[in-house]
């Protein structure tokens, strides 16, 4: 599967308070006790569990078996359990770099990058059959812990030995972003979508680069991105963004009401229009986009703000305070709306 910068993201968010113990040995007992009798699941799932360990049973030195069962313990949710089957595995046939990746992704979505790590720099010094694919989840994990020297040593050494790997130029243009690198960035970025036309986040992120220098080329880029998924409303709404920060609003009202036509609970793309319509001061239409993302979106703290802004604008402003306060209820460091309540405040 192609290296997802969404699902990146995610997992950056979720390892935010990643686990220090690095001994994968803290998620792998004893083997022998990985059997599923208290399994839970459903049948299918234990069906294969049982047959698996009457195969295990027959044939307990085949390292395939501990590892299409630790996949269905995996399934199972019972975490334990399928690791320490992935270790079994590990011990039979070192040398196999998917259970090394499908051991390091469990600790992944567990939490535990440091031990997903250590088992992974083992896997590199086992002569694995896929090298390169260690090394770059490696990377991988790195830049998600913020380690970016440690992520950039091992994407030169895949390149080195790789260099048509389009995840890993991907990556490499991820960390230089996160080192305001722009240009070293976009180049890595041109790399990976000249050994992969079709490669949509990096397609995303060029466009997102070249909005960021106010850069029409911008637009080519996003289009592109809509060529690979006709229906991404990501690449659309990068667009529109575009066009409304060069304040050609013509285009971006365009933009944003084709994306409503065909998601009518885009709650951004609601809001940016009624930004637009407000600034051309078309108050009461743009009032009513700005209720309708408080109704698609309920804690839309910016939303409400502007709510308020209107109903300031008309000279309402009790309704306008409530819409304020309602606004810090939701975020209550939204600055704007904390001077509105204090402008307004001694009025009502």
């Amino acid at each position: 599967m192609k290296f997802s910068f969404v699902l990146l993201i995610a997992v950056v968010l979720q390892c935010a308070a990643c686990k220090q113990n690095s001994d994968p040995a803290a998620h792998t007992p004893n083997s022998t006790a990985a059997d599923s009798t208290a399994a839970i699941g459903d049948s299918a799932l234990l069906a294969q569990i049982q047959r698996l360990n009457t195969q295990i049973g027959k044939d307990s030195s085949n390292a395939e078996l501990y590892f299409m069962r630790g996949m269905a313990q995996w399934e199972n949710r019972q975490s334990a359990a399928a690791l320490a089957d992935m270790n079994k595995a590990i011990n039979l046939d070192a040398t196999a770099s998917k259970y090394y990746l499908s051991a390091a992704d469990m600790l992944l979505q567990m939490r535990d990058l440091n031990t997903a790590n250590t088992l992974l720099e083992r896997g590199l010094q086992q002569s694995p059959d896929k090298p390169e694919k260690i090394a770059f989840q490696l990377a991988r994990n790195y830049f998600i812990l913020k380690q970016y020297d440690e992520a950039m040593a091992k994407i030169h050494a895949i390149l080195k030995e790789k260099p048509e790997f389009a995840e890993a130029h991907f990556l490499k243009a991820l960390i230089y972003k996160e080192k305001e690198n722009t240009n070293a960035a976009i180049s890595a970025l041109q790399d990976a979508i000249s050994i992969d036309n079709n490669y949509y986040d990096a397609y995303m992120q060029l466009g997102l680069l070249y909005s960021e220098k106010n850069n029409p080329l911008a637009i080519k880029y996003f289009d592109n991105a809509l060529k690979t998924d006709t229906a991404s409303t990501e690449a659309q709404y990068g667009k529109a963004m575009f066009y409304q920060q060069r304040k050609d609003y013509k285009q971006a009202k365009k933009i944003y009401r084709s994306m409503l036509r065909s998601s009518s609970q885009h709650e951004n793309a609601l809001y940016n229009l009624g930004y637009i319509l407000l600034e051309e001061d078309s108050v009461e239409l743009a009032e009513k986009h700005f209720e309708i993302a408080t109704k698609v979106a309920p804690s839309y703290a910016a939303a409400y703000y502007m709510r308020g802004l209107c109903a300031e604008t008309r000279g309402d402003t009790r309704t306008a305070l409530q819409y304020y306060k309602q606004a810090l209820t939701f975020k209550n460091d939204l600055e704007p709306a904390a001077e509105g309540v204090k402008r307004l405040d001694v009025k009502n």
